[in-house]
């Protein structure tokens, strides 16, 4: 059912209050206080139908900006300040919904591009309800890095809740160039590597550990890319005694290095480095290793300076 051009600011006016408001009930506290109550699992879809979801942003500050085709124009650049500001390097992502998507709408985005992604249509619903924005008072909503809703209000102010809840989370040990590396190396996960790829990934985490495992941004993309990544490495040991049979150790060496230094501190980290040391300390194997550098040197990590 269509409506009338009219109707569009008071329409998106009642969704964004039922929006906003249903965070609030579901953020009361429980029989527990001691304890932050869960937050349910929910998810949005952008313009161009990509998928956010809550676990996706696990470890980062989430702000959800309401957006609406009759939104004051000083709204816009706060929204270009925010991004500027927050939108690289900082652990936060930022996010813009809309309840309506038509031609109007449509217009407006098209003369006034928003600077981050516009997610629209009814999937909003599935937030909780703490999140639910009313456009005459709320216009924002700000989850902490474990998804519980901190705080919702107008988006002039949330600069300033953003600079509150950013005091109040884990540092960021990583510089931002650092942080993009890292974030590059994660985006490459996501698909399916060769072992080529693998390789230039661990190399490059091997150069990041272990300030990366303790960057609270990275925590769980990181572990979405230790799990092929360990594959690779008992693969490595399997195969250890075969390949310098066949006088291919400096391959294994390749892998041996920066996986000891990625796993470091665990069962699978401790046996990586006991047959690298095990191959150093042979006078007959690593010359071939040194042999094999010569003919094959290792591109440079890319999270190096």
């Amino acid at each position: 059912m269509r409506i009338q051009r009219a109707n569009i600011g008071r329409a998106c006016t009642l969704a964004g209050t039922a929006f906003l408001v249903a965070v609030t009930a579901q953020a009361a506290p429980t029989t527990r206080p001691t304890s932050k109550p869960s937050t349910p699992a929910w998810h949005l879809a952008d313009l161009k139908g990509k998928t956010y979801r809550s676990t996706d942003f696990e470890g980062q500050l989430l702000l959800l900006d309401l957006w609406l085709p009759d939104s004051p124009a000083d709204q816009q650049a706060s929204r270009q300040s925010l991004q500027d500001r927050y939108g690289t390097g900082q652990g936060v992502v930022i996010l813009a919904i809309t309840p309506i998507l038509d031609a109007k709408t449509k217009a407006v985005l098209k003369a006034t591009p928003l600077p981050y992604p516009l997610c629209v249509g009814n999937q909003w619903k599935s937030l909780p309800a703490a999140a639910q924005f009313s456009a005459a008072t709320t216009s924002a909503a700000l989850f902490d890095t474990a998804g519980q809703v901190v705080w919702t209000g107008p988006l002039a102010e949330a600069a300033k809740a953003l600079e509150i809840a950013i005091a109040k989370t884990p540092p960021f040990v990583l510089s931002k160039a650092e942080y993009a590396a890292a974030s590059q190396i994660v985006e490459s996960a996501s698909g399916h590597l060769t072992a080529g790829d693998l390789l230039s990934a661990a190399r490059d985490l091997a150069t990041l550990a272990p300030k990366a495992a303790t960057d609270s941004r990275l925590t769980r993309p990181l572990a979405s890319l230790s799990a092929p990544l360990a594959d690779r490495g008992e693969s490595v040991l399997k195969s250890l005694e075969k390949d310098i049979a066949d006088g291919r150790v400096g391959s294994s060496v390749d892998w041996l290095e920066p996986l000891s230094v990625v796993f470091k501190g665990t069962r699978l980290g401790d046996r990586l480095k006991d047959e690298l040391e095990s191959i150093r300390e042979n006078p007959d194997l690593w010359p071939v290793v040194e042999a094999h550098r010569k003919e094959h040197p290792a591109v440079p990590a890319t999270t190096q300076p």
